[in-house]
């Protein structure tokens, strides 16, 4: 019985310097002979310590048990609050892997859409260049314009090449938003996009060899073209047929410098559109990816965690503090 009263002492309490009091006694022979005898005066006199709440030996056992049953609560608390840890490491895990597909997504997103945008700029640039090859085409040494028709028709075409290459880019961009779930864009964003695809106005400088002191000169260069070509036609009108020869020769430069100029128009238009390559870029991936509710998510709420790990604390030191108390009780 020694034995057993020593191995369950610690669950009930006790420790290694407080063994539990253990008092022998017969029943039997305390009933029918002296209740002094037998271990019956010893546990008398035991039994008159609890004769009080407020004895010493009681306050000391009361605390004890309170100590021992925080205990319980302290491991079922240390259980949900395991439980708890182990849910919000899931849910969070759950959550990056979603984020990471997001950005997996809005990376794929603005790789095809650079793409996209360098085939649109690509375009841009072939038509830019055919419409400036068709505008020069046209002039011909009977009808070079000198004021800004070259100027109006090559805005204007480059206007319509504007309007192509956009609703194409923006039928593209719609594509890709929804097959990587991004944010579309609002009428506000193409808008912004047909005004980065739109080139400043274009300025065709018509080539003007004969204002530039030709028909002055000409007479006295003029004089001698004609008497070379016509011998004997004499001074004066040797320098008007020279004269014809020169302006003509001039006519026909100023028709081929307005051509190379046009060209040189439209391919400036071409490089001021690719120069924006990078903005576009930049643009388009803030409207699409910024909103995206996938990268906005937040972490999953640990207050559930915060609430148990301070429950879990506050038992642990009323546990504590309930033992320094028994303690202290039994040694004085």
């Amino acid at each position: 019985m020694l034995y057993k009263v020593q191995f369950f002492a610690p669950e009930l309490g006790f420790t290694d310097t407080w063994q539990p009091l253990i008092i022998p006694i017969s029943g039997r022979a305390v009933g029918k002979f002296n209740n002094k005898d037998f271990g019956g005066g010893d546990l008398h006199s035991f039994l008159l310590n609890f004769d009080s709440i407020k004895h010493p030996r009681v306050h000391c056992v009361c605390w004890f048990n309170a100590a021992r049953n925080l205990q319980e609560v302290i491991q079922k608390t240390q259980l949900i609050l395991e439980q708890e840890k182990t849910r919000f490491a899931e849910e969070k895990y759950k959550l990056e892997q979603k984020r990471q597909k997001a950005e997996q997504r809005k990376q794929q997103f603005v790789r095809e859409l650079e793409s996209a945008i360098d085939t649109c700029l690509i375009d841009w640039l072939q038509r830019a260049y055919n419409y400036g090859v068709s505008i020069a085409n046209l002039i011909d040494s009977e009808s070079l314009q000198r004021d800004d028709t070259y100027s109006r028709q090559l805005t204007n075409s480059l206007k319509e090449s504007t309007d192509v290459t956009a609703n194409t880019l923006l039928a593209r961009i719609s594509k890709l938003q929804q097959q990587y779930q991004q944010s579309p864009l609002n009428r506000q964003d193409e808008s912004m996009i047909r005004q980065k695809l739109t080139s400043p106005k274009a300025n065709v400088e018509v080539a003007s060899m004969i204002s530039k002191g030709k028909m002055a000169g000409s007479a006295a260069t003029g004089a001698l073209i004609g008497s070379a070509i016509f011998p004997g036609l004499g001074t004066f009108l040797g320098a008007a047929v020279g004269s014809i020869i020169s302006v003509s020769s001039d006519y026909n430069k100023d028709v081929e410098q307005t051509k190379l100029n046009i060209k040189e128009a439209a391919e400036r238009s071409a490089k001021t559109i690719q120069g924006r390559r990078q903005d576009l870029i930049n643009f388009i991936v803030k409207q699409c990816t910024t909103n995206t509710n996938l990268l906005n998510l937040s972490d999953p709420n640990n207050a559930s965690i915060v609430f148990w790990e301070t429950i879990y604390t506050k038992f642990a030191c009323l546990a504590q503090e309930a033992k320094d108390i028994a303690e202290v009780i039994r040694l004085s």
